[in-house]
This record gives structure tokens, C-alpha cells and sequence, in this order.
């Protein structure tokens, strides 16, 4: 394979692997009636906000999760609608929503972490810790380039 080939390939087996991972999250989650987005904002509320005393807005999360406000939007009120976060108005700004989780949500994922710790464990089962250090500092490497890409093509555009 060329290098072009491989930087081909790369790019589409990405985009499979990514609606195979979200269709696989989909049926581990399908019992407590989650998709995979609503797990990742839930869980970026979780681990990116625990140690902050004040709650994040939808468009923090946005940001996070690499989503639109608009889609964070829609995925905050249906997490609201199941009961997992509740909304909180900023006290400054009062057009700013907050996001805080609910202690049910806590609960549910630590009953769930043993069932969910073997998943993952089994979605990585076959590699080795040094591939696994390798595959993190690829990700960490592949996603600072898209966004040092997005940022060019928003310079292009004007939007900067």
C-alpha cells in the first residue's frame, strides 16, 4: 500500500469503526434506555466537571464532545426528560443553561461500572499495553491535527 492508500484506508476504517463502536454502545445501553451521545455527554459531565463548583453549560459540553450547541441542546433535554441531569439557569447570565447530574444518574454508574469496566476490557482484549499507549498517543496526535485543520479552514471561511 502507497502512503496515499494508507492515509485512505486510515480515514475510511475510521468512519466504519466509529458507527460500529456507536451501534455496539447503542445495544449496551439499549437496558437503561441511553444511545451512545447521551452516554458521552453524560459521561463528560461526570469526569470533566467532577471537581468544579460550578455546573457546565450546554455549550461547554458541546465543545467536549465535539458536537453543535444545537445538538448538545437536543441531547441535554432528552437526558433531562429521562430524569439523568436537571437544567439550572447561569445566576449572571440568565440565557446560559447549566447542566447539573442528577444523584440517580451517579448511582446508575456505579452500579453499572463492573458490567461496563468488562466491556470495555473486552473491546480491548486482544492488545498489548504497549499498543495500547501507542493507540492513545496516535489519537491524542490525529486529533490535534484536525483541529489545527478545522482552525485553517475556519480562517479560510472568515468564521475567525
Amino acid at each position: 500500500m502507497t502512503k496515499k492508500e494508507k492515509r485512505r484506508y486510515i480515514l475510511g476504517s475510521y468512519f466504519v469503526i466509529a458507527n460500529k463502536l456507536q451501534s455496539y454502545g447503542d445495544i449496551h445501553l439499549k437496558e437503561i434506555n441511553l444511545t451512545t451521545k447521551q452516554w458521552l455527554f453524560l459521561a463528560v459531565l461526570e469526569k470533566d466537571f467532577e471537581d468544579k463548583n460550578s455546573y457546565p453549560s450546554i455549550g461547554e459540553i458541546a465543545y467536549r464532545i465535539g458536537t453543535s450547541h444545537q445538538n448538545a441542546k437536543q441531547i441535554a433535554a432528552k437526558l433531562n426528560e429521562k430524569g439523568f441531569i436537571d437544567f439550572i439557569r447561569d445566576k449572571k447570565d440568565r440565557r446560559i443553561l447549566r447542566i447539573k447530574s442528577v444523584e440517580e444518574s451517579k448511582e446508575l454508574w456505579e452500579k453499572r461500572s463492573e458490567k461496563d469496566d468488562i466491556e470495555l476490557k473486552n473491546l480491548f482484549i486482544d492488545f498489548k499495553e504497549s499498543e495500547l499507549s501507542e493507540f492513545v498517543n496516535f489519537l491524542m496526535k490525529f486529533y490535534k491535527n484536525i483541529l489545527k485543520r478545522i482552525d485553517y479552514l475556519d480562517i479560510r471561511r472568515g468564521d475567525k
